[in-house]
This record gives C-alpha cells, sequence and structure tokens, in this order.
C-alpha cells in the first residue's frame, strides 16, 4: 500500500511525538539495515551517552529502521535481557507505507536497571538502504544520526558497504548530512586512528574530495559490532561534518 501522505517520514514523526512527548521537529536516527537489532534503542539512551562522552547530549526518540527483509509476519520489536537489566517492548503498532514502501510505526518502552525508563518511537520500513536514503532526500527529511553498525555488508538484504568514505554520491552518510554517524568501521579512510580511535580523533577519507570527516566523540559497547571489523573494541558515536566546516 502506498502512502498517502506527500511527507510520510515526517508524519510518522508527528505522530511519534504524540507517544514520546518529544519535539516533532526534534532529532531523529536512521539506522540502515536494522533488523530486529534494538541495541540502537539502548545504546543511544541519553543516560548511557552522557556516561560514555562525558556531557549531556541531545536526546533522540524518533528512530527509522530500514532493512530489506525485515520486518516481516512478525512486527514488533521486544526485547527481555536474561539478567533482567533491561527490557524494551512494543506497546502499539500501525501501518505507516513510506512511499512504495511497507512501514510500520511502532510506540514502545525501555527499562532499564540502571538508566530512567523512556518512551521511544521506531518506523521499521522495508526497503533498501538507498531506496530510503532517495525518498528521504525528496521529502527533504534529515536524521540527526545514522546508524550503520553491521550496516548492510551484504546483510540485511542490502548489497553494499554502507561505511564507505569513498564517493560522496554514493554515500548516504554524505548525501543525507547527519550531525552524527554511529559504526563499527569505516572504509577507505587514513591515519593511525583507524583501528582503535580515541575520542577526539579526527578520521579523514583517503580520497581528498570526499568532503566529509568523522571525529570521535564516544565509545559504545563492544557488544554492538559486526564479525570483521575494523575498529578494535566495537561501536563509536562520531561528530560528522564537512571538511569546508571544520577549516
Amino acid at each position: 500500500m502506498p502512502s498517502i501522505s506527500p511527507h510520510p517520514i515526517q508524519a510518522a514523526q508527528t505522530l511519534s511525538a504524540e507517544w514520546t512527548g518529544a519535539d516533532p521537529q526534534g532529532p531523529a536516527a536512521l539506522y540502515l539495515s536494522a533488523g530486529y537489532d534494538t541495541r540502537a534503542l539502548t545504546l543511544t539512551h541519553p543516560a548511557f551517552l552522557a556516561k560514555q562522552s562525558g556531557r549531556m547530549l541531545e536526546e533522540m526518540s524518533f528512530y527509522v529502521f530500514v532493512d530489506a527483509y525485515q520486518p516481516r509476519d512478525d512486527r514488533e520489536l521486544n526485547f527481555t535481557d536474561p539478567a533482567g537489566r533491561t527490557q524494551i517492548k512494543t506497546v502499539t503498532v500501525s501501518d505507516h507505507p513510506v512511499g512504495p514502501f511497507d512501514g510500520y510505526l511502532l510506540n514502545l518502552t525501555t527499562k532499564s536497571t540502571t538508566m530512567p525508563w523512556r518512551k521511544v518511537s521506531v518506523l521499521r520500513v522495508r526497503a533498501l538502504n538507498d531506496e530510503f536514503a532517495n525518498l528521504a532526500l525528496e521529502e527533504g527529511w534529515q536524521p540527526h544520526c545514522v546508524i550503520s553498525v553491521c550496516d548492510g555488508c551484504c546483510f540485511g538484504g542490502n548489497p553494499r558497504c554502507e561505511n564507505e568514505f569513498r564517493k560522496p554520491e554514493k554515500s548516504i552518510q554524505a548525501r543525507l548530512k547527519p550531525n552524527w554517524i554511529i559504526t563499527d568501521h569505516l572504509r577507505n579512510i587514513r591515519g593511525r586512528e583507524i583501528v582503535d580511535p580515541l575520542d577526539g580523533d579526527v578520521i579523514r577519507s583517503t580520497n581528498p574530495h570526499f568532503g566529509y570527516e568523522a571525529e570521535q566523540i564516544a565509545f559504545l559497547s563492544t557488544n554492538w559490532q559486526g564479525p570483521g571489523r575494523s575498529f578494535d573494541g566495537g561501536a563509536r558515536l562520531f561528530a560528522f561534518r564537512s571538511t569546508e566546516a571544520a577549516n
């Protein structure tokens, strides 16, 4: 079923604000090749980001999960830590097509023994990452953060790696221009920081015309990474900016 709204992504974020109480125009996150990975909801919790970075960062309560295969029959996102420390529960699910693609808007609660509980919303869209990026650009919707952990290097039905710092016209990050990126690896990068970057390290492309760079804000978790990743240890949060702005 095609979407009825000419701006289905923003419409979903506006609806989500009724659940979360957040600003309908506030920071949002886009997770590429997301599947059923709920770690994005806990490891971007504002209390966790503050702990890892040493400062308060913007809170994101609206997420878009894009995947070529998911969801199918099971549209919910639920998780309970065997130790009982974390619980994520889907409260409501509603159909929300995005362009020609199937989409579902989920309202969830996240609870933790170490962080305040909160309400979040997830728009799940079954599409290729690049297909969704094209719709976002057409609509004028811009994520505050692009997440590309286990990003689609043949995962999630995606045919390519989304962490290439090579051709800006092919990079979803360069095209959508988020303030942040979260990833466990980058390709076509240079410098001593490429294996185990520290907070404040700046990562640049081997292509001098790529036009963007990433500065590490915080290490996130050893439990959020795919096999054979280029960064030691796991996912990291970076500030993403144009090299012109940096200079």
